[in-house]
């Protein structure tokens, strides 16, 4: 008998991608059995649920944030497996199909997470940067199983997500509630893997002044959220994570010390600028030739300073953050 799958959306006013969402979900080769649609607070009541079947409206207003909102639309969800996925995504057409058959033939997985697609279809620069960004950290990490839960696309069995009282609906902002969620899944002994095939298309448009305030946002909460005890598990589900469990690696760590020091070695002297150019060049030089693989090279340029400016703004996030966590509340 095949499992029943639950999808469930928040969304908040962003109604002309949200319907691409939709669309997506309506042009599956198998329909998920519910899909349950929620309005966190929308300054324009949203009504489109009557133009797609099978969707169930949930309005919540004022608004609690995504992650109280995943947590209500999950109360609601019926399935065996909650599928979640972000307004701003458009599925494959086998994305049910997919994840059926994950759980299906691996009963004891408790959940699955998808990838971005390589590319983008939005022509911004600082998009299609992000959206690779984001790719390639997915797919590249080691680990069989994995301390990642991204909500564009994560699917998790229903007794499992219960069992662990959801997200944490004290976070507000979207930023770490879902990586804080797969950090306790892994730490509580749940098995997650990564699957490349399961891919959604990102929707989401950045101009420069969007694509740093994001990450700044989401650094800040992230230097907080590991101060409340949030970090990356060292034992997992049978196994020790000898191989880092989440997507972010190593190496990309150690680039968010060695950035910010560029320009200020620049000033000390041309040896110990050089020294820490190299440094920064070995630490990222495979996300740079998967980059070449990807894009002409002529916009090589573009995205190793959006690079560089990526790691410069997650290193001032941070050290943020964790001021404000010290000095001012802890959420």
């Amino acid at each position: 008998m095949s499992l029943s799958v639950s999808i469930v959306i928040p969304c908040k006013n962003d109604e002309i991608r949200l319907k691409k969402t939709l669309e997506s979900c309506q042009n599956l080769n198998v329909l998920a059995d519910q899909i349950i649609l929620v309005d966190d607070g929308s300054t324009s009541p949203i009504h489109i649920e009557k133009d797609y079947a099978n969707v169930q409206l949930l309005r919540i207003f004022p608004g609690i944030g995504p992650a109280g909102a995943r947590n209500a639309g999950a109360e609601k969800a019926t399935g065996d497996i909650i599928l979640f996925l972000d307004a701003d995504v458009t599925a494959e057409s086998e994305l049910i199909m997919q994840i059926r058959e994950h759980f299906q033939n691996n009963p004891s997985l408790d959940a699955v997470q998808g990838v971005y697609t390589e590319k983008t279809r939005i022509e911004s620069l600082f998009s299609k940067y992000q959206n690779y960004y984001y790719h390639y950290a997915f797919i590249s990490i080691p680990s069989e199983y994995v301390a990642v839960c991204a909500t564009f696309c994560f699917a998790i069995k229903n007794s499992v997500f219960k069992k662990m009282n959801g997200f944490d609906s004290r976070i507000k902002q979207p930023t770490v509630e879902d990586e804080a969620f797969g950090y306790k899944l892994a730490k509580a002994g749940y098995s997650i893997i990564i699957d490349p095939k399961i891919r959604v298309h990102h929707w989401a448009e950045y101009s420069m002044r969007r694509f740093i305030a994001r990450k700044f946002r989401m650094s800040f909460n992230q230097g907080k959220s590991i101060l409340r005890g949030h970090k990356p598990p060292i034992w997992g589900k049978n196994q020790f994570f000898l191989s880092n469990p989440t997507h972010h690696s190593r190496k990309t760590l150690l680039s968010l010390f060695v950035a910010p020091v560029i320009p200020i070695s620049y000033i000390i002297n041309i040896p110990f600028l050089i020294t820490f150019v190299l440094l920064y060049c070995c630490l990222n030089l495979k996300f740079w030739q998967y980059l070449i693989i990807q894009e002409p090279p002529q916009r090589l340029i573009a995205f190793l300073f959006l690079n560089w400016l990526d790691h410069v703004v997650i290193f001032i996030g941070i050290i943020s953050g964790t001021v404000h966590y010290f000095t001012c509340n802890h959420y």
